[in-house]
């Protein structure tokens, strides 16, 4: 029995947990995903708006609380 590689045992057990799951589950899930990495940007946000655009502190605080 070859020695399999533990990322491709990782995709198979990964594969065989969620395969019964529905389409409607994955596209849920897959929103979810778009919806949460959008909001990873929000930190660095205010540094673009500082440094890159020349925002003020005090602009660039308004703009991220609103």
């Amino acid at each position: 029995m070859p020695i399999q590689n533990p990322i491709h045992r990782a995709l198979q057990s990964y594969k065989a947990a969620f395969s019964g799951l529905s389409p409607e589950a994955w596209v849920l899930a897959t929103v979810m995903f778009v919806n949460r990495a959008g909001t990873m940007v929000l930190p660095f946000l205010s540094l673009y708006l500082t440094e890159g655009l020349g925002f003020s502190l005090e602009d660039t605080g308004y703009v991220m609380a609103c």
